[in-house]
């Protein structure tokens, strides 16, 4: 029983190029398809419907939570003037009320024992 030899392929440059062709297409569609799979075709016009969350309404009070972090300030500060320097005896109102011009806003102890109302100041 006789063997064949193997012989050697001539060699073609235009089969090599072929091949090579041939791989770098299929690899292009793999990977064409597979983000056509994962992330849809992003080049249509199709938006999703918007979806709103809704609750049935009912009677009571509303209460809303914030929670934030960072420094407290106030967001106005009005600087306040006196025309004498004293003590404060009493004062006529309290936090964040509103004192009209001329209203009695607080009350300094005079020298000999009574109390005099100073009308509030003006501010500057």
């Amino acid at each position: 029983m006789a063997l064949s030899v193997p012989q050697p392929r001539p060699w073609a440059p235009g089969a090599a190029a072929k091949r090579f062709l041939l791989v770098g297409l299929a690899a292009i569609v793999a990977v064409a398809g597979s983000s056509l799979y994962f992330f849809g075709n992003q080049l249509t016009n199709t938006q999703k419907a918007l979806i709103y969350p809704t609750s049935v309404v009912r009677a009571g009070t509303l209460q809303v939570t914030v929670s934030a972090t960072g420094p407290i300030s106030n967001a106005i500060n009005f600087p306040v003037s006196f025309k004498s320097s004293g003590k404060l005896g009493e004062l006529d109102g309290s936090l964040g009320q509103t004192i009209a011009a001329g209203e009695a806003g607080y009350r300094r102890p005079a020298s000999r024992g009574t109390t005099r109302r100073w009308p509030a100041p003006r501010r500057t």
